[in-house]
Parts: C-alpha cells; structure tokens; sequence
C-alpha cells in the first residue's frame, strides 16, 4: 500500500509527535473554514446589475431596460447607510450650475467644476454600462448602482473604463475636461433611475463634498413618472421638465446668511442664471430682505 499525502493548509489540525511504533496513527483535520471575499463578485450582485447589458443600453444614455421597483411601485434609500461606501465624485469642486430649467431649457444634472486633468471618481460600486463620447455630453460614463440608481459623468477629457467592467467606490474612472457642449472645463454629474433623471442634490451634497442627509425617496406612477425627493428636503418634484403653466416667475426673499451659491442650489438653478434674471453680477452684495428673481 502507498503511503497517502493531505496538503496541510492554515487552520488544519495536525499530530505532530512521532508515533511510538510503525503502525498508522490516525489524523483528524478540522476542514478549513472558507474565507468571506473582501467584495461581492459581480454575479452576486442584484439582477438591476447584469454581466451583459443590451445595446441599447450600452450606447444610450436614457435607458429603462431595468426594473428596480417592487411591486409597490416605490422604494426609499437612507442615505445614511451609503456612507461607507459612497465617495465624492471629485476631491474639490465648486457648485456651478442645478438640476431644472435654465435659460428656457432642462438641466438633467448638476455641473461641478474644477481644473482640468482632475479624477473624477465612482460614487458608488457598480458596473459601467455605457462609456463612449455621446452627443452633446461629450464623452460620458454611466454605471449602475445595485441599490437602483445609476450615476452619469460627462464632459470627460478621457474616459479611464469600459462597458461591463466592474468600478468600485472611489476608483478614479475619468479625467475632467470640456469635451462635448461644454464652456469651461467641469464635471456634469447625474442621478438616473429607470433611465430618468432625478435632482442628484437629493442624495449629494457639493458644499460639504459628501452624501445629503435624509432619506431618498422615489416612486413610480402609473403613467411611468418617476418622481423623487429627499425627507429633509422639499416635497418630491418630478423628473420631467416642468409644463408651461408652472414655469412661472418665483421669488427668493434674501435672509441672513444667504449667497448666491446657497440660493442657487435650493432652487436647483445656477448662479449665473441668478445673474441674468436680477441683472447683478456674482460679486454683488444681497442686501437682507432684497426680493430674488429665482425663475
């Protein structure tokens, strides 16, 4: 009989004295417990998260080829339980311009600018599913999130991923730059759902270059809507641009502690438009009580 080797691993329990004779000594090894991966691997992920994405949704940015809504219709995320895993898409910004009307057309994001060559990092873990210039946003990453949401960033001087890779919170996937429709150079950061855009100062937070606080709330109507808003923030504004009949002129009246940049993101508009509507510049000094044309 040939003698029968077991590869001694970690975590094995052996005998390591002699034995007093010839005879076999029996030896009785614990199996070796299996090790918990640091991440989920991408095929453990939610089924809103494919190995393999259509082509359609590889090279459209507003697609809806995913359904992350139960059969309520309606799903809420508590920010506060991104917070281990979400990071700031840039490392230093400055807020330019929000979600909504501006100048008579739809901002479907936020516009974050800093110098050019900057990383511009993943928000959350995800699998890109569209990476390629796109149109008027130049070139583009989109990657979707398990929890529904999918992220987009546009302008980029160089896109650093491709199509089904797997990006990890804050793994630097882009450079910033101006490619596209773009003046200067900054980021153009997105918030999607089902291929819809939501305000993304719901759930980021640029001045504090950090999650908002609250919980993100977001429901599905019978037409297809999706509409979303934040517990701490104002009631949920819908997706789509705002009809004619409620694009009408709103007011700010300016209080103590505001500037046009914390004016600027409650109404989800840019300081520039501020400018343009008021006919002031970006130095001038609000006075308490001075009445602001917001829209």
């Amino acid at each position: 009989m040939h003698p029968r080797h077991y590869p001694v691993e970690t975590g094995d329990i052996t005998i390591n004295k002699k034995p007093e004779n010839n005879h076999i000594q029996p030896v009785f090894v614990t199996p070796k417990k299996e090790e918990t991966p640091a991440t989920t691997s991408p095929e453990d992920m939610p089924a809103v998260v494919p190995m393999n994405f259509t082509e359609r949704e590889s090279e459209h940015i507003k697609s809806a080829d995913y359904n992350p809504f139960p059969p309520s219709g309606s799903f809420s995320i508590e920010l506060n339980t991104l917070e281990r895993e979400f990071t700031f898409p840039l490392a230093s910004c400055r807020f330019s311009s929000g979600y909504g009307t501006r100048g008579g057309s739809f901002h479907s994001g936020v516009d974050l600018i800093t110098a050019a060559g900057e990383a511009i990092f993943a928000v959350m873990d995800g699998v890109v599913r569209m990476a390629k210039p796109y149109a008027a946003y130049g070139n583009v990453i989109v990657i979707r999130h398990s929890n529904g949401l999918e992220s987009v960033y546009s302008h980029n001087a160089k896109n650093l991923v491709k199509v089904g890779e797997r990006v990890h919170s804050g793994q630097k996937i882009a450079t910033v730059g101006r490619t596209g429709r773009a003046s200067t150079n900054h980021l153009h950061f997105e918030l999607r759902i089902q291929g819809q855009a939501i305000n993304p100062l719901l759930v980021i937070d640029p001045a504090r270059l950090a999650l908002a606080r609250g919980t993100l709330l977001v429901k599905r109507s019978a037409d297809g809507r999706i509409t979303a808003g934040n517990s701490q923030q104002a009631p949920p504004a819908a997706t789509a641009p705002p009809t004619q009949s409620t694009a009408k002129n709103s007011y700010h009246t300016v209080q103590k502690g505001d500037t046009l940049s914390s004016i600027a993101r409650r109404y989800t508009t840019s300081i520039a438009e501020l400018c343009r509507l008021n006919g002031i510049s970006d130095k001038s000094i609000l006075s308490i009580g001075k009445k602001l044309k917001v829209k």
